[in-house]
């Protein structure tokens, strides 16, 4: 029950990502979706500022801008994924690079067909998953 209430509650493609990277690398949800979580916001930022605006300013964080709220949002989530000594990689997560990238395309094809993908606020397209998969590999800030 719980899981259908979750699935209806219009989670977006970190689910995706985080469920793919899990089932194909075995490593548990919370932390396969923990670390592509800022690289999501930031990716879907240009069409969901306001309500991460809404988020951050719910935690305390004061901005001039819904953009500038939403930046510090990710800084917030990534210093609270450092607190709890988890990974802001994929790479630090343990995955060599050869694994990673010969299983690239899978991990691209099951995130594009998870239904968590439809409610997304934007959408990616192949290549722009492959984007944020590999950013979210090397830990590097999206910038498309």
């Amino acid at each position: 029950m719980a899981g259908l209430a979750f699935g209806n509650s219009q989670v977006t493609i970190a689910h995706s990502m985080g469920h793919a990277l899990g089932s194909i690398f075995h490593v548990s949800h919370g932390r396969s979706v923990e670390v592509v979580l800022p690289y999501v916001i930031q990716y879907t930022k240009t069409v969901a500022a306001d309500r991460y605006a809404e988020l951050a300013a719910a935690i305390g964080i004061k901005a001039k801008s819904s953009e500038e709220a939403t930046d510090r949002l990710v800084v917030a989530v990534k210093e609270l994924i450092k607190q709890l000594n988890e990974p802001l990689s994929i790479k630090e997560i343990g995955i060599s690079e050869e694994d990673f990238r010969e299983k690239l395309d899978l991990l691209i094809e099951r995130a594009e067909l998870d239904t968590c993908t439809i409610t997304s606020p934007r959408a990616p397209s192949e290549d722009e998953f492959r984007k944020l998969f590999l950013h979210a590999y090397e830990g590097r800030d999206v910038d498309f």
